[in-house]
């Protein structure tokens, strides 16, 4: 460590990271996929807990009260699409209004009309840019900032 730096710096280094703090629940039945987004958002400052299971996301949503989630659609028995659906259903505080983004491999202009009426507020091709994906979940933690 520099000895020129002290502990306030690393307070001011830690601030300057784009998701600092933030919430996101990432939604994958994709292991390394989950593993590949937690280490990017935590790398940016984010507090990040992943799983591939849409019941355990729902109980996640309701639980954690992520700021963001993050959700795979093409997830086999409940699908990204059906997960927000039902997400959707419950109230505010068990996470119903949490602001959601599609991150998938599905890119028709269908699959993102679907997205939208499911509620989803954006939608992601696979693989991600991160700097873009860094900028969509801090519109979406922030929507009156951006």
């Amino acid at each position: 460590m520099d000895p020129h730096v002290g502990p306030s710096d690393l307070h001011i280094v830690a601030a300057q990271l784009p998701l600092q703090g933030l919430r996101i629940l990432a939604v994958d039945d994709d292991e390394p996929a989950r593993e590949a987004l937690k280490a990017l958002l935590e790398s940016e400052g984010a507090i990040v807990t992943t799983t591939g299971s849409p019941v355990d996301a729902l109980r996640l949503a309701a639980e954690w009260h992520p700021d963001v989630m993050l959700v795979d659609l093409g997830m086999p028995i409940v699908d990204g699409f059906s997960l927000v659906e039902s997400l959707r259903l419950l109230p505010a505080d068990r996470g119903g209004s949490v602001p959601v983004a599609a991150v998938t491999g599905y890119t028709s202009a269908e699959d993102v009309a679907h997205a939208r009426r499911a509620g989803f507020q954006a939608y992601l091709n696979k693989p991600v840019d991160p700097g873009e994906l860094i900028e969509v979940i801090k519109i979406l933690a922030h929507p009156t900032a951006a």
